[in-house]
Parts: structure tokens; C-alpha cells; sequence
């Protein structure tokens, strides 16, 4: 569910712009628009996803943890409480417990209801799926991903990741050469190819 409020729709669009170069100038700016689009119109649920999106990337290295994270967990709640069919909220929650409170019952529960919704939201429950053991499935979750969406470099990196945690090392170097091919300054797909070699 987006706005019938054009003025914040737009505010919307350049905080999704803002966000997507992911710099910390730009997360901030994505921030101040995010909010003033909510202001304009309080039940704009997507807005509300995204700032959760945002505080949650903002937790790797830009602010604590334990205040961006808390604030993440509220929005996402709150765009879910708009709108139940968000995907990317309830993907976001499951990274949250994954990540943050440890809770991988909850996380699965979480990437479940995503994948229901919109079947890109698998790549973080492949990972999930890697800290379980349940490697196999990860592998065949991360690989489903992949053919919904092979030039996303986070999904490509996910691929390889699962072919890691499968000691299937050869192939997981082809696929992070690959993601970082697709993005040069991406640092996970270096950190891991080195892991790989």
C-alpha cells in the first residue's frame, strides 16, 4: 500500500533514491525524507518499511546496535500493523532476530511469511539456513533466489555464501568473482572469496 498523497510519495521516492546508494550521507538524507513523507501521511505503510530498512542498515557501523536497531524493530512492526502484506518487513524482522536478538525460530517464522509474499525475499533466510547446518536447503533456497533475481549482487553473494557453507569452495569463488564483478566495492564477497581461498 503506497499514498494518495503525491507530496509524500515523492519524499518517499527520494528516501528509496537516498537509500539505494548506500553511503552514510545517503542513509541520513533517507532518514529526513522517509520521516517527512510519514508526517504527510501517517498510514503510508511502505514509508514506514523503508525507515525500518534504513535504522537497520544504519546498525553496520553508523550507529549502535542498540539504537538503530530498536527503532528498526518498531517501524517494521509498524508498516506490518498498516499493511500485512509487506514483504520486506517481515524479511527485515527475520534479519533482526537472526541478527540481533538470536531467535531463529522467530527469524524462520519471519522469512516464511516474506517468501509467501514475494518469493525474492529468500536470499536472507538461505543464510538463516547456513547457521542452521540445514546447508542443502540453503543451497536450493539461495539458487531459487538467484533465478527470480540474478543481477542483484546481494543475491549473488548469497548463492556463494551457501556454496561455502556447503565446502563446495571452487564454486563458491566462481560466484563471489562474480558478485564482485557486478559490484567492485561490494566488501562481503571479498571477505568470503577470501575465506574460500
Amino acid at each position: 500500500r503506497y499514498t494518495e498523497n503525491l507530496e509524500a510519495y515523492n519524499l518517499y521516492l527520494q528516501g528509496r533514491y537516498q537509500c539505494s546508494l548506500m553511503t552514510p550521507e545517503g542513509l541520513q538524507k533517507s532518514l529526513t525524507y522517509f520521516e517527512q513523507a510519514i508526517e504527510m501521511d501517517p498510514d503510508f505503510a511502505m514509508a514506514y518499511s523503508d525507515l525500518a530498512f534504513t535504522y537497520s542498515a544504519l546498525s553496520y557501523g553508523l550507529l549502535p546496535p542498540t539504537e538503530a536497531i530498536p527503532k528498526a524493530e518498531e517501524y517494521a512492526n509498524k508498516a506490518l500493523e498498516l499493511d500485512d502484506k509487506i514483504a520486506q518487513a517481515y524479511s527485515l524482522l527475520g534479519d533482526i532476530y537472526m541478527n540481533f536478538h538470536w531467535n531463529w525460530e522467530q527469524a524462520e517464522e519471519m522469512y516464511k511469511k516474506a517468501i509467501e509474499i514475494n518469493p525474492n525475499h529468500a536470499s536472507s533466510y538461505s543464510i538463516l539456513l547456513s547457521y542452521l547446518g540445514r546447508n542443502e536447503e540453503a543451497l536450493n533456497m539461495a539458487k531459487r533466489t538467484f533465478e527470480l533475481d540474478p543481477l542483484s549482487g546481494w543475491i549473488v553473494f548469497t548463492v556463494g555464501w551457501a556454496y561455502y557453507h556447503n565446502q563446495q569452495y571452487e564454486k563458491a569463488i566462481e560466484v563471489f568473482e562474480s558478485a564482485l564483478a557486478m559490484d567492485p566495492t561490494s566488501l562481503m564477497p571479498k571477505y568470503y572469496l577470501g575465506l574460500a581461498y
